[in-house]
């Protein structure tokens, strides 16, 4: 029953496809917007009619439902996309509960079910025109994406992406007499593993199910685990309605619908060429392995494209040699299939960049990443925050005192010094103006690492010094212009260090950059603060200002990419199509170009130094599609291969002048899209980066022929505890039975320093220590620790009015 036959295969194709208009992802859902378009074309029905029907339709009685999906296993969106898995109802899932606490994952249910009675008229419009009368219903559902995995824990579905291998998600809707949830006995299931939303099969068979599912629309909302909201690609049919499954590109290099052949049809027209061919040679079965790698491999656009590079490669064509007669077999399956391609209706390929993904989530800062004392600035950092117990400043403030001729230490000098670190890499990612228009991995794969660095420069750095808080005119500054280009460095006329001792300086440090990505500036400043000449008069409540000048010009960069490709296709490539869209070059009727215009391109171009302009220029297009319709960069390998595509297409030698026609065409199309916008500014602009440095207390050091004061001296609460610390920090490699040099210095420069607790005056404080000392002495149990204690004693006696001179109780 030839009529029952062709009336199965129609019934699934009339349900209603639903069309995706917006999706909003919410913290722990996502709601999708989705539409059904009723179009009576020509319609013999009245308004009271086509009232009548839609009302019906929406009264709760229509068997209709439609049903809303996300999918997250990339082989499943990759087969329903295509339309290799037919049934949509093979990806429905519903939720999980746990059979025991942490023992085994729970999920929600991974759809929605719609009916027809939910719906709500939003749209009855007539078209004078084509005179055909559109009725649009429309209704916004709610997803809920939660899951609870053993080994993770309590998930949202960005968690959920970020934390396994499911990078990608993509919602799907499409129209049913099924309901899923009616009777979910009839649907029974079973999992291939544990792992979330995997695969199953279904009871009913797939002849029963594909015919019971309306076409399926989808919109894809995450990919590489970010939201897919980047520019992307729809197929316009005659009717100016969306086209969702993928076209095939013809051989003259032109979308159309699957409706005159499938890209599975095809597939299997090849399959069966290569399987009754049998190869007698390596050559010959090297071009029959490729054939079959199209076929199992290739995206369904470019099936023949593909296919008809593998016919212009084939060494021989006369019928007499095996290779011929397989050539010609091959030749033509391609002419035949591309005759069927082009009987279907024709698409228009275009290119939009309003995406219908809206992210509702809340926006969470990580208060722990922002510097305290500057949260408004995230590239210039101090580390400073005032505070005297922030032992964690990059800056100091230092109190110099030298040993004096007499007993007493004087007062020499004060300073500050510090460090800042400056992110090059995220304020030029956060500020350069090309970066608003182009992503920079895309930029650097195609012009090279580190283009922007040209344009976006470091002008000057400057320390601004504030005596306090109350005024708004800095006291002093150090500027320093930087010269270098690319990664900047500021020179100083100083080369010692010991000169830089002694002056104000502003320089930048090397530091080893962990990250291959990480751009890191680090400063280190010193300012000697001449006018303070004793320690009554060091500032308080002053503070610096360092700021960072930036010059943006990379507009410039901007107009030199647009003329690079305006330059090359108002210049070369339109001079060689000109010479091509002569009568005389190019037959009429199939578009071959005669030999005379090959032979004449060929002296035209004989330099080969010089790339031919049908290939240059699909290089060209197709490294500008790249950097203005992707965030990622592909690998210039793709690239070639796909300008190579076209090239085969468009040469004077085997191509036409129709593909070089509509290639001038995609060209055009670019250019107004891109580029025939009002003209970009090429002003240079310039960005201050500022940070506040508030230096903590001062701290003392002593110069000359003293000693440093030790730090863990601080850390003790009495003299007896002082006096053990001291003991024990000696260096035990020295013999301290014997008065050496080494032993006595050692001596001196611990138990100096005890002078923090025992007073100034030279008399008492000698009784003092020895007191304590004794006592500590005698309270030692461990003989040999007595001992080496006894050694140190000797040292102590003999040498103790070095010990006990005014020099070592000015250590407060």
């Amino acid at each position: 029953m030839p009529g029952l036959n062709k009336f199965i295969e129609k019934t699934g194709s009339r349900l209603p496809t639903p069309i995706i208009d917006l999706i909003t992802v919410n913290e722990d859902s996502i709601d999708v917007t989705v539409s059904l378009k009723f179009n009576f074309v020509n319609s013999i029905l009245d308004d009271a009619s086509i009232d009548n029907f839609i009302e019906e339709m929406t009264d709760g009685t229509s068997p209709i439902y439609v049903y809303v999906m996300y999918v997250m296993d990339t082989g499943t969106i990759s087969d329903l996309v295509s339309g290799k898995n037919k049934d949509p109802l093979s990806c429905l899932y519903p939720p999980v509960e746990p059979l025991f606490e942490n023992v085994s994952n729970a999920y929600t249910q991974n759809y929605v079910i719609i009916e027809l009675d939910e719906f709500t008229e939003v749209e009855h419009v007539y078209s004078e025109e084509t005179k055909n009368l559109t009725v649009t219903l429309s209704k916004s559902a709610k997803i809920d994406c939660f899951f609870k995995i053993v080994t993770l824990g309590e998930l949202t579905l960005a968690e959920l992406l970020s934390k396994t291998d499911r990078n990608d998600v993509t919602v799907f809707s499409f129209s049913s007499i099924i309901n899923f949830d009616s009777d979910p006995s009839q649907f029974k299931y079973d999992l291939i593993d544990e792992s979330v939303y995997e695969r199953r099969k279904y009871n009913l068979p797939d002849s029963i199910l594909e015919h019971m599912t309306s076409e399926v629309s989808h919109e894809d909302l995450y990919k590489d685990s970010e939201l897919d909201v980047g520019t992307k690609t729809l197929f316009i049919n005659g009717e100016n309605e969306p086209y969702f499954l993928s076209p095939i590109y013809a051989l003259d290099n032109k979308p159309y619908t699957q409706d005159g052949i499938s890209s599975a049809e095809i597939r299997e027209v090849f399959r069966l060429l290569t399987k009754n061919i049998t190869a007698e040679s390596e050559d010959l079965q090297e071009i029959l392995n490729s054939i079959d790698l199209i076929t199992e491999t290739e995206d369904d656009k470019f099936l023949l494209q593909s296919y008809e590079k593998i016919r212009l490669s084939f060494p021989e064509k006369s019928t007499v040699t095996e290779m011929g007669r397989t050539y010609e077999l091959f030749k033509t399956r391609i002419l035949g299939v591309d005759r069927r391609v082009k009987s279907s209706p024709l698409l228009a390929e275009q290119l939009y960049k309003t995406p219908k993904i809206l992210d509702n989530r809340t926006i969470v800062n990580d208060e722990n990443n922002i510097p305290e004392q500057d949260p408004g600035l995230t590239c210039l950092f101090a580390n400073t925050t005032g505070d005297d117990e922030d032992e964690a400043s990059w800056t100091n403030s230092i109190v110099v005192y030298e040993e004096a001729g007499s007993s007493l230490a004087a007062f020499s000098s004060f300073r500050r010094s510090g460090f800042c670190a400056f992110d090059y890499g995220l304020a030029q990612s956060q500020n350069a103006q090309i970066l608003g228009t182009f992503p920079v991995a895309v930029l650097e794969e195609l012009f090279g690492s580190n283009v922007v660095d040209n344009y976006f420069k470091i002008l000057l750095v400057g320390l601004y010094h504030y005596e306090s808080s109350e005024i708004t005119e800095p006291t002093s500054i150090e500027l320093h212009e930087v010269t270098n280009t690319n990664f900047p460095s500021i020179d100083h006329s100083s080369n010692t260090q010991d000169s830089l001792d002694e002056q104000n300086y502003l320089q930048i440090r090397g530091v080893y950059n962990l990250e291959q990505d990480e751009r890191i500036l680090w400063l280190q400043f010193q300012h000697l603060m001449d006018e303070v000449e004793e320690e009554d008069s060091i500032p308080t409540d002053d503070h610096y200002k360092l700021i960072i000048t930036v010059e943006d010009n990379t507009q410039e960069l901007i107009e030199a990419i647009t003329s690079a490709f305006r330059d090359y296709y108002e210049g070369e490539f339109k001079e060689f199509f000109d010479y091509a869209s002569e009568d005389c070059n190019y037959n009429k009727d199939t578009g071959y170009f005669n030999d005379f215009f090959v032979t004449g391109m060929k002296n035209k171009y004989s330099d080969t130094s010089v790339v031919f302009p049908w290939i240059k220029m699909p290089l060209l297009l197709e490294m500008y599609l790249n950097l203005f319709t992707q965030n990622e960069p592909e690998a210039v390998d793709l690239l070639k291969e796909k300008a190579l595509a076209v090239s085969a297409l468009i040469n004077p030698i085997n191509g036409t002048f129709f593909n070089l026609e509509e290639f001038k065409e995609r060209c055009d199309l670019f250019d107004l899209t891109y580029f025939a916008q009002e003209e970009a500014s090429s002003e240079t602009i310039t960005i201050n980066f500022e940070t506040e440095i508030h230096p903590p207390a001062p701290v003392a050091f002593i110069v000359g022929e003293g000693w440093e004061v030790s730090d863990y001296i601080s850390s003790t609460e009495t003299p007896e505890e002082a006096m053990k610390l001291a003991f024990d920090s000696l260096d035990t490699s020295i013999d301290y039975s014997t008065a050496t040099q080494d032993s006595v210095t050692a001596v001196l420069s611990e138990f100096g320093n005890l002078g923090l607790f025992l007073g100034e005056d030279s008399s008492t404080t000698r009784a003092q220590f020895f007191d304590i000392f004794g006592d500590s002495l005698a309270a030692e149990t461990d003989n040999a620790i007595q001992a080496e204690w006894a050694k140190v004693g000797t040292i102590l006696v003999n040498y103790g009015d070095d010990l006990f001179s005014e020099n070592y109780w000015i250590t407060s």
